[in-house]
């Protein structure tokens, strides 16, 4: 389903959401979820996880003995959704298609191994061990078919049949067998029967001769014949009733012949499949392996002789350019070295004709580069504690003081070190230096009533007056002074120069276009005016929820509401993958045509934030840029990285 207003889409247990497009170097899987997908520059699909059930039908296929069956199956296959690479074969295999084009594909596969295995085994271990021939059918199948993104849930062996009477006749032999033996068990009890009865006759008769040995002898005569004339019968009996088993274990015998004879035709039929196959094996070596092995070989070598030729012309071409450079670097180092000697002659002659006045020259050209060497170090401070007595100033005015205070001896400390007295020597242009002698002469013309107040270090609080027109070295030495303190004062951090201002996260959410006709945002740590894209950003419409806060993870999870227990500009935890779509995002704002500008830097107060209070970088700011740098540089030659431009 679709939430029209928020952009969200939603899927059920038996589904998963495909989402691809800007930002996403390979799509998102969501299986039974929910997500956010961006309008016309992502896009997304389904793809059912229904279970399939199929059945897979292989008709007259010879088994390994040559006699041919027809066995049906039943397997339960799906899309397997627990593992992201298995549902990524399965997008990239069957999205976009139905489930009847799905199960197409899949009995196919399973049609062919099922073939594959009953060309393995005989009818006697198909009919007899069906388990065996399922396992085995399901076993290759699953590992075919993981590839797909399809997993066999089941599969069962559902019928077997023919049309040769194969089946039948395995049949009809264990039936004889059983016929057989109940045949013989019978005679023999019958005739066990008849001797018994024999004997008890033969007891009865001797009992009632004994008891009777007075009547006629000729009873007893008739009495043994009798008994011989039974004795014939039942040997006669006894004969007919094994006449028949005889017959039947001959019957048997020609059976045995018979299948003795089917097995040797099996054998020789199976003995041209293989002669067959060898011949099919060797053709398919030498169209898969031997031929593209030779096209393979040529290609790459053809590919090696011509990287071979670039890297000889890659490395005579950097030679030339390298002595090129080399020959351009020694004329300019020539030309530079003759025209310092030039220099160094003409000021050492200066040097030597004015004496202590060149001297001090040096002295006052020199000052404004020691005291930005000096402040150098100040830099590094993040706070002074400025100490007082009583009546002293506090602040500024103190530091302020404190440096006006070195700057009063540094005449008496130029003294002790070369020997030069600026107070003697302030009028040293009247003596005749100039560093310029046409544009002192040009002076000399002007009107000397233009005076310049200099702090005088042997009379505090009073002023020196020194002729502008006389002494430009000692304004210089002044002005470069002057400098040197504010350069100072902005280290400490007392003063900030041409910086952005630093947002608070309270000064921020005030950006929101009702409170502040701005609407701002913030990336990165860096703060963007939006206010020209208002009729999207505005409070009301898509990317409101984005201004007002620094929504760095919302650009890289697509999450646009206030998850519990997380910082919103906490980004250390994503993976580089987020990272690196954040950073676009920057890139976007900084360098889009839609009058987007960056006007300010945040600072967030806590661990996270990537600027200080003074807007100069933290050390998280550093480590995340650090990270960001190096995966530029892992990712610069691959084209996943190329994004589109983004439209809003």
């Amino acid at each position: 389903t679709k939430d029209r207003d928020t952009m969200f889409y939603t899927s059920g247990p038996n589904e998963a959401l495909v989402i691809s497009g800007f930002c996403l170097r390979r799509p998102r899987l969501i299986p039974g979820g929910r997500a956010f997908v961006w309008p016309i520059i992502q896009r997304i699909q389904r793809i059912s996880l229904n279970l399939l059930t199929l059945t897979i039908e292989s008709p007259r296929i010879y088994t390994s003995l040559g006699v041919p069956i027809s066995v049906t199956g039943i397997a339960q296959v799906k899309i397997e959704s627990g593992k992201e690479e298995m549902l990524h074969h399965a997008c990239q295999q069957f999205l976009g298609k139905s489930e009847e084009q799905i199960k197409a594909v899949v009995v196919e596969t399973l049609e062919g191994h099922q073939r594959a295995i009953m060309g393995t085994m005989s009818v006697e271990e198909i009919y007899q061990d069906r388990q065996k021939f399922s396992e085995a059918v399901f076993e290759v199948a699953s590992r075919d078919l993981v590839n797909m993104g399809v997993s066999v849930i089941s599969y069962t062996l559902q019928s077997i049949s023919d049309d040769v009477g194969y089946l039948s006749a395995l049949g009809r032999t264990r039936t004889a067998e059983v016929q057989r033996d109940a045949r013989i068990g019978q005679a023999e009890a019958k005739r066990d029967a008849g001797i018994r009865e024999a004997s008890a006759m033969q007891a009865k008769e001797a009992a009632k001769f004994k008891n009777q040995t007075a009547i006629a002898e000729s009873d007893r005569d008739y009495a043994l014949k009798q008994a011989e004339y039974d004795i014939q019968v039942k040997t006669q009996q006894a004969t007919a009733d094994l006449a028949k088993p005889l017959q039947d274990a001959k019957m048997h015998q020609k059976i045995r012949s018979e299948e003795i004879g089917i097995k040797v035709i099996e054998r020789q039929k199976q003995i041209g499949i293989m002669e067959q196959e060898i011949v099919r094996r060797e053709r398919e070596l030498e169209a898969k392996v031997r031929k593209p092995t030779t096209a393979e070989k040529f290609r790459l070598e053809t590919l090696a002789e011509g990287e071979k030729n670039k890297m000889i012309l890659e490395a005579e071409a950097k030679a030339e350019a390298i002595r090129a450079r080399g020959e351009a670097n020694a004329y300019a180092i020539q030309a530079k070295a003759e025209a310092e000697a030039e220099a160094m002659q003409k000021q050492a002659e200066a040097f030597e004709r004015y004496g202590e006045a060149a001297m001090l020259d040096l002295i006052l050209k020199t000052l404004p580069r020691i005291a930005a060497e000096v402040a150098a170090p100040l830099t590094s401070v993040d706070k002074i504690t400025m100490v007082a007595g009583p009546d002293g100033d506090v602040g500024a005015s103190k530091i302020t003081g404190e440096v006006l205070g070195i700057m009063n001896k540094l005449p008496e400390t130029i003294k002790h070190l070369t020997g030069l007295d600026m107070e003697q020597n302030k009028h040293l242009n009247q003596a005749g230096y100039s560093p310029n002698r046409k544009l002192d002469n040009e002076w000399q013309t002007k009107e000397r009533n233009d005076v310049c107040p200099v702090y005088h270090p042997n009379n505090l609080g009073t002023s020196l007056t020194i002729p502008i027109t006389r002494n430009p070295l000692l304004i210089t030495a002044v002005v470069g002074s002057i400098l040197s303190l504010f350069m100072f004062l902005q280290a400490v951090g007392l003063i900030q120069w041409f910086a952005e201002p630093v947002i608070t996260l309270e000064e921020l959410k005030q950006f929101d276009g009702h409170q502040n006709s701005a609407i701002c945002l913030s990336i990165l740590g860096e703060v963007f005016d939006v206010t020209t894209g208002k009729h999207l950003y505005g409070e009301t419409n898509g990317y409101g929820f984005l201004t007002t806060k620094d929504a760095s993870r919302s650009f890289a999870t697509g999450t646009f509401q206030d998850e519990a227990g997380v910082i919103p500009h906490r980004i250390d935890d994503l993976s580089d993958d987020d990272l690196l779509s954040i950073e676009n995002w920057r890139l976007f704002y900084e360098q889009n045509t839609k009058g987007y500008k960056r006007v300010g830097k945040l600072f967030t107060g806590d661990e996270y934030s990537m600027f200080d209070t003074f807007g100069r970088p933290t050390l998280y700011n550093q480590q995340i840029r650090q990270r960001i740098r190096r995966l530029k540089e892992k990712t610069s030659t691959s084209a996943d990285n190329q994004y589109e431009v983004c439209n809003i």
